[in-house]
Formats: structure tokens, C-alpha cells, sequence
């Protein structure tokens, strides 16, 4: 299996590992956390985002939940991302931790009805939403146990996971869209 890197170009504060694997090839991304994925109507839906994040409840109330087997993998049924109008594989799975940075990160394993493209997600914490009839994920982690909080929001399509939106959140305030 090939991994390939890729870099951000500009001078970063942090940097954040983010593991991408879409048919059987891995990606390894180094997201710059201060790097925002957003064009055109992708920017109002992520300013919907900011706003919603900023809240106690965040992007919770939106969450899709599953039921939970024997291996704590949680399958997320009625998931059609790629709106072909056929149930998508989707399956999440976080280990139990307390902690603000788990020792293990939450993974996400996912693949279309419509072209069988598989893909998966790994980060810290990590769930399903759903958000006006389409499909994201919320991928977040901690830099240190104050914080601040890096979101990234991917939407999910046939094609794979696209990152729309990128936040940083500090514990007693608001999140801010990252700067491009």
C-alpha cells in the first residue's frame, strides 16, 4: 500500500494528522489548522456551521446514531450520502476514553452504494451529522488540554469525503473560521 504526504505551503502554528484511505490506497494529509476549504455556497453553510458550533450543543442535535455492536462499532443505518436512493455503508467507531485527547482516535468507514468507492476518516473524536437532506462529518481535535479545539467539517459524497470547513474553538468562546 503507497502512502503519500502532503504539505501545507504556508508557516502554521499547529499541524494536525488526518488519515484519508479511498480504494485501498492511504493518504496521509498534514492539514494545516489554519487553512479554510470554503468557496461560494460552502461559505454560508460553514458561517451556519460557526454559528451552530458556537453553541453549547453544537452540531450534536444533528448527529446520526446507530446501534452499537459487540466490537463498539457503531452502524449508522438510513445513510445515503450519494443520494442515489440507496442506503450507503456507514460505520463509526470511537473507543471509550475520558480523556480530552484519547489515546486512540475515532475512525470512520464508509462506502457508496452508487460507484462502491470506499473511504474512511480517522481523528480524535468524530461523528455523523445530517444538515439541510446531506450527509457530513464532524472530525475534531484537541492540541493541548486547553484547547483550542480544531474542527474540520467534511461533506460526505459518492466520490469521498470533501473538506468544506475548517474552525478553531477555544473553550469559553466562539469558534472562528480559519483563515485560508
Amino acid at each position: 500500500m503507497s502512502t503519500k504526504a502532503i504539505r501545507a505551503t504556508r508557516s502554521l502554528p499547529a499541524m494536525a494528522m488526518l488519515r484519508l484511505r479511498s480504494t485501498g490506497v492511504a493518504f496521509v494529509l498534514l492539514a494545516a489548522c489554519s487553512s479554510q476549504v470554503a468557496t461560494g455556497n460552502s461559505q454560508e453553510l460553514c458561517e451556519e456551521f460557526r454559528v451552530l458550533l458556537s453553541r453549547r450543543a453544537g452540531l450534536g442535535d444533528f448527529a446520526v446514531t446507530g446501534g452499537q455492536g459487540d466490537d463498539g462499532t457503531q452502524n449508522l443505518p438510513g445513510v445515503d450520502f450519494d443520494s442515489d436512493g440507496v442506503d450507503d455503508e456507514v460505520a463509526r467507531f470511537c473507543p471509550d476514553s475520558a480523556s480530552i485527547i484519547p489515546a486512540d482516535p475515532c475512525t470512520l468507514q464508509a462506502k457508496a452504494s452508487s460507484t462502491g468507492e470506499s473511504f474512511g476518516l480517522e481523528e480524535q473524536r468524530l461523528y455523523v451529522i445530517r444538515f439541510k437532506s446531506s450527509y457530513y462529518v464532524v472530525a475534531g481535535r484537541m492540541t493541548s488540554e486547553r484547547g483550542p479545539m480544531t474542527t474540520e467539517i467534511y461533506r460526505l459524497t459518492g466520490a469521498g469525503a470533501q473538506r468544506i470547513c475548517s474552525y478553531e474553538c477555544d473553550l469559553k468562546s466562539e469558534c472562528r473560521a480559519n483563515a485560508r
